[in-house]
C-alpha cells in the first residue's frame, strides 16, 4: 500500500463494480473494525476523511464532521453526520457515500484486541471518543474533518497520522502551544494539519492495516 496512492475518482465506481469481492468475505468473524474512507477531492482538494465503525456482526455506524455549522463562518458550531448501517453492504449501496474513493480497515484484533468483551468495552470507548470529536466546534485547520478520525485511531492504539512537530514549524511557521498536541509512541503530533496529508500520514505509518477500497 503506497502512503501517495489515491485511487481516481473517475474509475471508483467501475473497479468496484468489476473487481468486487463479497463483503461478507472481507468482514466476516473479524470482530470489530475502524474504517478510514478519504474522498481526496472534497474541500477543495484538501480532502474529506471520515469513518465508518462495528463489524458485519453489529452493524456499522457511519461519522463524518462536515464543517463549519454556517459556511458565512471557517469556525464555531460544528455540522456533523451520523448515520447506522446493518452491514457493509447496505452502506455500500448508499448513493450518498459515493464520494470515498478510499477505504482502509483498522481491525481491533490487530490492535491486539481480541477477547469479544473487550473489542466491545473499546467500541463504547472509540464510539464516545469520534462523538465527542464530531460534537466540538469546527475550525478549518485547527478542528477539521480528521481530527476525529486520528483521535478515534489514536485510541485504538493505531497511529493516527498527524504532523510530527518539526514538521509542522517547518511547514507552518506555528509555536507548538497555539495548537493541540499529543505524545505517541515519542513522536509529537499536531492535531490541526489539512486531510489528505494526514491520511497519507496514516497509511505510510500503519502498513499493516488493509485497503479494502475496491470492496465497499
Amino acid at each position: 500500500m503506497k502512503a501517495s496512492h489515491y485511487k481516481q475518482k473517475s474509475d471508483s465506481i467501475n473497479q468496484k463494480t468489476s473487481s468486487r469481492k463479497s463483503i461478507t468475505e472481507i468482514v466476516q468473524n473479524q470482530g470489530y473494525s475502524i474504517i478510514v474512507l478519504n474522498d481526496a477531492e472534497g474541500a477543495v482538494k484538501k480532502g474529506h476523511t471520515a469513518m465508518l465503525l462495528g463489524s458485519e456482526q453489529e452493524g456499522w455506524t457511519y461519522y463524518s464532521k462536515d464543517g463549519p455549522a454556517s459556511w458565512l463562518f471557517p469556525a464555531g458550531a460544528s455540522a456533523y453526520t451520523i448515520q447506522t448501517y446493518k452491514s457493509l453492504a447496505e452502506y455500500s449501496a448508499d448513493a450518498k457515500r459515493n464520494r470515498y474513493e478510499t477505504a482502509i480497515q483498522f481491525r481491533f484484533s490487530d490492535a491486539g484486541i481480541k477477547d469479544q468483551g473487550q473489542q466491545q468495552k473499546m467500541y463504547q470507548t472509540v464510539d464516545n471518543t469520534v462523538r465527542k470529536a464530531l460534537a466540538s466546534n469546527y475550525h478549518v485547520e485547527h478542528r477539521n474533518c480528521m481530527d476525529a478520525v486520528s483521535e478515534s485511531l489514536h485510541k485504538l492504539g493505531f497511529n493516527p497520522g498527524s504532523y510530527e512537530q518539526s514538521e509542522y514549524e517547518k511547514l507552518m511557521g506555528k509555536e507548538k502551544d497555539t495548537v493541540s498536541s499529543f505524545i505517541y509512541d515519542g513522536e509529537v503530533f499536531i492535531m490541526n494539519t489539512m486531510p489528505n496529508y494526514r491520511m497519507n500520514k496514516i497509511l505510510a505509518r500503519n502498513p499493516n492495516a488493509k485497503d479494502i477500497s475496491n470492496q465497499i
